[in-house]
């Protein structure tokens, strides 16, 4: 082993109390490696990757509504009345499920009902069948009056069993 008195004297060597001041200003400026979050992802780079797909995302839907909206106004008028009939078909037939649960009700009135079940399963298969040929951007005034027709039949049946179960007792005809 190299023994330090061969190369320097006992004044060069520095003494204890030297020796640990040097030592301590050495361990604070050795980089100790800390630890990170997600393994070998800096923090930094996390957030910033991920503001970026926050943006991205909101940017992105802003485009999307934007050019559905600039569509639909482009659309001709006899399909922007049916999406409207549509929408409040929809919207109708949300409630339905509250009028139709089964109470304290006669035969009578869960006949009423399921009577009015099937016209309007035939009105939807004619208002299929009309939009279906609508599709072809067949906009004759013959169709789009029957489909008009057809869209008010369904909405006053559904008016019809929504408004039994605010009046149950009123007679149905």
């Amino acid at each position: 082993m190299i023994d330090p008195k061969d190369f320097y004297s006992d004044e060069e060597n520095p003494q204890q109390p030297v020796k640990r001041k040097m030592w301590r200003k050495i361990s604070k400026e050795i980089k100790r490696e800390r630890k990170k979050i997600f393994g070998d992802i800096e923090l930094r780079s996390f957030v910033f990757g991920l503001a970026a797909a926050v943006i991205a995302f909101f940017a992105l839907t802003g485009v999307y509504t934007t050019i559905r909206n600039l569509s639909e106004k482009k659309l001709p008028d006899q399909i922007r009345i049916n999406n409207v009939y549509k929408k409040a078909v929809a919207d109708f037939e949300k409630a339905l499920p509250l009028a139709t649960d089964k109470k304290d009700r006669t035969v009578k009135v869960d006949d009423w009902i399921s009577s009015r079940h099937e016209e309007m399963q035939n009105i939807d298969a004619a208002i299929v069948q009309i939009s279906n040929d609508l599709q072809h951007r067949d906009f004759s005034p013959l169709k789009q009056k029957r489909l008009r027709e057809l869209y008010r039949l369904k909405l006053k049946i559904i008016d019809e069993i929504i408004e039994l179960e605010g009046n149950e007792n009123e007679s149905i005809n």
